[in-house]
C-alpha cells in the first residue's frame, strides 16, 4: 500500500504572549468591574442624598465614567463567555486564531501546521493549520484526509510518539489506514532514572494482567472513563518484593495501558 508520513510544526504567530489573554484572568477582571461598579454606584447614591437640590457638571462626569466601566464590563463578559461556547482557555488579542502552545522554545502563540508528505515522491499531499496544540487529536482527521486527496483505499501511515491515541488508530484501522506509530510511554524518573521502566512489565491479554520483573501478576486495579485509561497493580506482591528498590519509591508500582 502507498506510504505517507504525519508530522506537525508549530509555527510562531505575529502576536506576543503579552496578547494572550486567559479565561480565568476575564473572570477576575469582570469581578473586580462589578465591584467597582457597585462601589460607583454606593458613591453616587450618597451624592444624589447630599445634592439632591441640583445637578453639577461632576454629577454628569461620574455618570459618564460609569457607563464606561459598565461598557467595560459587558465587553469582558462577552470575550469569557465566546471563550466557553468555544471550549478554550486562552485567547490571543488582535489575533484571535492563534494559540498559546507549548514548543522546543517554551510556551509561545502560535498555529500547528499539519503536514501529510507521500514517502517516495517527497510531496506534500496534504496540510491543515489546526488551533489544537497536541498532536495526538491530529491523527484520524489528517489520515482520513489524506485518503480522501488520494483517492487511495489503502493507506500506510507513518507518525511519531506524539500522535499515539489507541482510539484514533482503531477508528483508522477500520478505514484500511494501517498505522506505524510507536506508544507514548512515560519514563518513570524516580530513583535518578535507575527503575524500571514500563517495557520491563509485559501484558498477557488471556489475563489481562502484566507480569512484573519479579515474576509477579499485576492485575486490573482501577479504570479512569473520561481519560480510558487503565491500570494495574498489586500492592500486596510489591510489599516484600525483592526488586522493589529497583522498581518504585513508593508503596507499590502500577502499570498503565490505554482503553
Amino acid at each position: 500500500s502507498r506510504e505517507v508520513a504525519i508530522d506537525g510544526s508549530k509555527f510562531g504567530a505575529v502576536a506576543s504572549k503579552k496578547r494572550v489573554v486567559s479565561r480565568q484572568a476575564l473572570v477576575r477582571e469582570e469581578q473586580a468591574l462589578n465591584a467597582r461598579i457597585d462601589a460607583w454606584l454606593e458613591g453616587l447614591d450618597e451624592t444624589d442624598h447630599e445634592e439632591a437640590h441640583r445637578d453639577g457638571p461632576d454629577d454628569d462626569q461620574r455618570r459618564r465614567s460609569l457607563e464606561r466601566l459598565k461598557a467595560l464590563r459587558d465587553q469582558t463578559r462577552d470575550s469569557r463567555e465566546r471563550m466557553e461556547r468555544l471550549g478554550i482557555q486562552h485567547h490571543v488579542t488582535g489575533e484571535p486564531e492563534a494559540r498559546l502552545m507549548r514548543s522546543p522554545q517554551g510556551s509561545r502563540t502560535a498555529y500547528n501546521l499539519q503536514t501529510a508528505v507521500d514517502t517516495d515522491t517527497h510531496l506534500i499531499v496534504h496540510h491543515e493549520t489546526v488551533q489544537d496544540g497536541d498532536d495526538s487529536r491530529q491523527l484520524q482527521p489528517m489520515a482520513e484526509a489524506t485518503q480522501t486527496a488520494l483517492e487511495r483505499g489503502n493507506l500506510s501511515i507513518l507518525a511519531d510518539a506524539g500522535y499515539s491515541n489507541g482510539e484514533q488508530q482503531q477508528r483508522c484501522e477500520e478505514r484500511n489506514l494501517a498505522c506505524h506509530i510507536p506508544p507514548r510511554r512515560t519514563v518513570n524518573n524516580q530513583g535518578g532514572g535507575q527503575l524500571y521502566q514500563a517495557d520491563a512489565f509485559h501484558y498477557e491479554p488471556a489475563r489481562d494482567a502484566y507480569r512484573c520483573p519479579a515474576d509477579h501478576w499485576l492485575p486490573l486495579k482501577q479504570r479512569n472513563a473520561s481519560q480510558k485509561v487503565l491500570y494495574y497493580a498489586n500492592p500486596s506482591a510489591c510489599a516484600g518484593c525483592r526488586l522493589k528498590p529497583r522498581c518504585t519509591a513508593g508503596r507499590w508500582r502500577t502499570v498503565t495501558r490505554h482503553q
